[in-house]
């Protein structure tokens, strides 16, 4: 009886000194979050801290719909993008503790007519983007396979799941599974088809065994023909002004990035992480352990979560590509949400991130992007960029497979990485390599060649060939 008291008494005195931090914080933070809409040109977007009980503080700016002047409100629905992800691993860990599936299982027991490429996949690697499938494919995602009724089928219906899993059959992998980390699109909705071959429906599982359990009333799965009220509208940047995103197809299987949602749903769901209500310690434990490659190195990324610790504290986050961001500081029973209707787009270079991490630095002095301080996981230093460096690695590059182009150049004095939708700077490591800096994540651009005329990110099959002198 003792013990419980004083962890009573310990929870009781967090949760009082997050609210008064927040309380003290509040007018510092509302004003830097009006000054990065303003910078940033984010039409809409919404907070919510939360302690290990639920809210401690939400808060609205700005328009949800900037065609009829609609303010974003606490249930603003906002389209969560990749924080979809770990709903759905949260799925597939529902059916471990069920014993209905292994994570070492093959996919191929799942999965009819699974190609005998893919024979070698698990449900782990596909967990952990370690399978060696590509990102978005050359089927499904890019949907460059769909015949003219099926394209059309994806413009006015859902496309459904037999069309989907075609396509995305023609996917060969990369490298062998377990060999790098590399982020796939086309992993987590082979999890969505694994999800509704054992259940029936991904779409009703998900429903009835975690928004229903969780109370998650306001949340749905991707459905264009439905009027859903409340729902912000997306948008992103052409020529330095807003337009709207125009995500308008409508997918059977969108187990990668189909669920819709809003702060105080996700608050719900974040109070339930922290018990084991759903989810058993055990299988959390596992969604937040970084996986180990096959050379033993850890991969920073779990089951539908980031991973990693800062001075011995585990912090799990996640991003969506809509302008949505997800911060959980596990061991201190504190998370951070972000949702905001400014994504990326085939245009301008979009920046909506970061947001929740710099509110997680106010309020509990944890950094989490990488400057020139970090040390790599393998012990490297970042040291100035030489100019001669600079000048070597700076050109236009074409991508060995994609043949995108991407470009290296000098700003003021920054060495600055343009990837086609973001730009970030680079900092050269100890080894000669290069690190993104900026992001959550560690990011290193490898030297192929004394001439810097090969580069390649680390995990990524791509090389980035220089294309001119």
């Amino acid at each position: 009886m003792l013990s419980f008291t004083l962890g009573l008494i310990s929870n009781i005195t967090q949760a009082q000194i997050l609210k008064s931090k927040v309380e003290k914080n509040e007018g510092i933070i509302d004003n830097y979050i009006l000054r990065e809409m303003q910078k940033r040109q984010i039409p809409g977007l919404v907070y919510g801290i939360c302690d290990k009980n639920g809210l401690v503080k939400v808060k609205a700016f700005g328009l949800a719909d900037i065609q009829n002047q609609s303010l974003v409100r606490e249930k603003t629905v906002f389209e969560l993008a990749s924080l979809t992800k770990q709903f759905t691993a949260a799925a597939i860990m529902l059916l471990v503790q069920e014993n209905k599936i292994k994570l070492s299982d093959s996919i191929k027991l799942y999965l009819k007519e699974c190609p005998a490429k893919w024979n070698a996949i698990t449900i782990k690697h596909l967990l952990t983007h370690t399978s060696g499938l590509p990102l978005i494919g050359t089927g499904y995602s890019g949907f460059l396979n769909l015949d003219n009724e099926q394209y059309l089928q994806l413009l006015w219906v859902k496309l459904s799941k037999e069309v989907s899993f075609s396509t995305m059959k023609t996917d060969t992998l990369d490298f062998m599974p377990g060999e790098r980390f590399s982020y796939s699109d086309v992993g987590y909705e082979l999890l969505g088809h694994i999800i509704n071959n054992i259940t029936g429906s991904y779409r009703d599982f998900i429903q009835k065994n975690i928004f229903d359990k969780v109370g998650m009333k306001d949340s749905y799965i991707l459905d264009q023909t439905t009027v859903h009220p409340l729902e912000a509208r997306g948008y992103t940047l052409r020529q330095g002004g807003l337009v709207n995103i125009r995500r308008i197809w409508d997918i059977e299987i969108p187990s990668h990035s189909g669920v819709f949602s809003n702060i105080r749903d996700l608050s719900k769901w974040d109070s339930v992480l922290n018990t084991e209500k759903l989810l058993s310690n055990q299988s959390k434990d596992m969604m937040w352990a970084s996986a180990q490659l096959n050379n033993g190195e850890n991969s920073s990324y779990g089951f539908g979560w980031y991973t990693r610790f800062i001075n011995k504290r585990l912090l799990v986050n996640h991003n969506g590509i809509t302008g949505t961001e997800y911060v959980k500081y596990v061991s201190d029973s504190v998370s951070i949400i972000v949702l905001t209707n400014l994504g990326v787009g085939l245009y301008d270079n979009v920046s909506s991130w970061g947001i929740a991490p710099h509110i997680g630095k106010m309020l509990l002095g944890y950094d989490m992007s990488i400057d020139s301080t970090y040390i790599t996981k393998g012990g490297l230093k970042i040291k100035n960029v030489k100019p001669s460096a600079a000048k070597k690695i700076v050109g236009t590059y074409e991508l060995s497979k994609s043949k995108l182009t991407r470009k290296i150049y000098s700003e003021n004095g920054k060495l600055m990485y343009n990837n086609g939708s973001a730009i970030f700077e680079l900092a050269e490591l100890s080894n000669g390599s290069f690190i993104k800096l900026g992001t959550e994540n560690e990011e290193i651009l490898e030297v192929l060649s004394k001439d810097f005329k090969k580069l390649k990110w680390k995990g990524n099959e791509e090389m980035l060939l220089r294309i001119n002198e």
